[in-house]
């Protein structure tokens, strides 16, 4: 055992078995667990020189548990290091899942990096996750058409009530309301029926109008105030 291992044994007792390591973590509140490790990854953890303890995860009256430790002032997970803390992808966020959905079996095997709506699909199999990609898809398709509202709001130098009302089929001859619809039929062609390929904001409704807030009698969606720039309002 070298000064590493025998730190970390000071301050976790660890037991080998094999090719695995037991550890005693403390939680407050169910006492003294045990999580596994590979006998690799001892060497890893020794070099952080922390405390490692159970934590109970959010939300789960303390049925589950992770191993975690402080380095720096900052909470650090057992798993992470194992997995060596893998990083977002194109601002996905990537996460250990334990593949038995046991927190404190942190050996190599039963752990692996995966997006954070796969991790999610695998702890809460029972949630009702086809409703969930359809309205994926439909916020998808209203912050492409918020894209799009905003290069013609630039292009055109509209105010945001002008651009309000070409979204609800209240402005359709201009040039603007031709130039928004026509890009978001190019957008998103499957959108439109085919008897209704000349008029496509018909399907404002069904696309916009369930993200949009409902219009007071007598209030305007943005009211105009006498402290703002105009050059905000380009």
């Amino acid at each position: 055992m070298n000064a590493d291992e025998l730190d970390f044994w000071t301050r976790n007792f660890f037991e080998t078995n094999g090719e695995t390591i037991t550890i005693d973590l403390w939680c407050a509140q169910c006492g003294w667990l045990k999580t596994i490790i590979d006998s690799e990854d001892l060497s890893k953890l020794s070099k952080l020189r922390c405390t490692w303890r159970a934590n109970p995860a959010r939300k789960s009256q303390h049925k589950k548990h992770y191993a975690t430790g402080k380095r720096n002032g900052k909470t650090i997970l057992m798993h992470r290091i194992i997995m060596n803390e893998p990083k977002a992808v194109n601002g996905t966020p990537i996460e250990v899942h334990h593949g038995d959905n046991d927190g404190l079996n942190n050996k190599r095997s039963n752990l692996s990096n995966i997006k954070h709506i796969d991790n999610m699909r695998e702890r809460f199999p029972q949630r009702n996750w086809v409703a969930y990609d359809e309205n994926l898809k439909r916020i998808e398709v209203f912050k492409t058409i918020v894209k799009i509202g905003e290069s013609i709001r630039e292009h055109f130098a509209l105010t945001r009530q002008q651009l309000w009302k070409i979204r609800t089929g209240g402005t359709l001859a201009s040039k603007a309301a031709k130039a928004y619809w026509n890009a978001v039929q190019a957008s998103y062609p499957q959108l439109f029926p085919h008897e209704h390929r000349s008029t496509p904001w018909t399907i404002g409704a069904a696309v916009i109008a369930p993200f949009c807030p409902k219009k007071e009698k007598g209030k305007t969606m943005y009211p105009e105030k006498t402290n703002r720039h105009p050059a905000l309002d380009k």
